[in-house]
């Protein structure tokens, strides 16, 4: 079943949880559409974990949709927030940025920065004159925080609850082979999901996840599995979109929810 946009207010709670998949081009979602995805995240890899597309392809893939399959979720990685601190990152925003669903920064350097909150909220802020009123911010999580020099996913979590953030993303800064289930556990995603779920927001799963990852994230009540490498043709996440490879990661999270 795909994820109509109104049903972003259903969250959390969805069984099997939505497929969402990192695309880079028009012709890259349109591959995820075919293989059964459920949310298109709008990200360039090759410019890190969420690595910002630039604007043009913002609006390539939106017209796209808005056009060919009206019932995907839009969302968008706008990079680090440090990159907005060290250089001028709100100069490649354009005015007026297309119209997004959800929209994420990563968090990675900010933890020893004792005012790091501050900084996250002044920097969403800014980008938020920018997009449509309806666009609405996901927090994010590093499981390899000490590694990303990022807050704790706990710190992370207290933050998304006072910022009005419609939920939380949990994913790896680095991208050198590990998985999200190399730097956490599932006892730990448990209990995240336990405290987004209390307060009406959503749990996303990210980091690398593999086919052989869903058996043991089974028992996380997760609302989203966000992939990339994983719907590639050759695993690695500087590939291409694969329809094929979707199709299968959709089919195994469905019968996995059903078992």
């Amino acid at each position: 079943m795909m994820l109509h946009k109104l049903a972003l207010t259903a969250l959390p709670g969805s069984k099997p949880p939505r497929l969402l998949v990192s695309v880079r081009n028009v012709e890259e979602a349109a591959a995820a559409i075919r293989g059964g995805c459920d949310i298109l995240d709008v990200k360039e890899p090759n410019r890190g974990s969420l690595g910002m597309a630039s604007p043009m392809v913002w609006q390539q893939i939106t017209e796209f949709v808005h056009s060919h399959a009206p019932h995907i979720v839009v969302t968008a990685a706008l990079g680090e927030v440090y990159e907005y601190q060290l250089a001028d990152a709100l100069g490649e925003l354009p005015a007026t940025v297309p119209a997004m669903d959800l929209v994420k920064l990563g968090t990675a350097e900010l933890g020893a920065t004792a005012a790091w909150q501050q900084t996250l909220r002044e920097t969403r802020a800014a980008i938020s004159h920018k997009l449509t009123p309806k666009t609405e911010w996901v927090a994010v999580a590093y499981a390899d925080w000490e590694a990303a020099e990022a807050p704790s996913p706990s710190e992370v979590i207290a933050e998304a609850l006072g910022a009005g953030c419609r939920g939380v993303l949990f994913d790896t800064y680095e991208k050198d082979g590990r998985g999200l289930l190399d730097w956490i556990t599932t006892e730990t995603l448990q209990l995240a999901a336990q405290q987004l779920h209390e307060r009406g927001l959503f749990l996303a799963l990210a980091g690398s996840l593999k086919l052989d990852d869903l058996a043991e994230l089974k028992t996380v009540p997760a609302d989203i599995i966000a992939i990339r490498g994983a719907a590639c043709a050759g695993g690695l996440r500087t590939d291409s979109i694969h329809e094929q490879a979707v199709r299968e990661f959709r089919t195994a999270l469905e019968s996995l929810s059903t078992t």
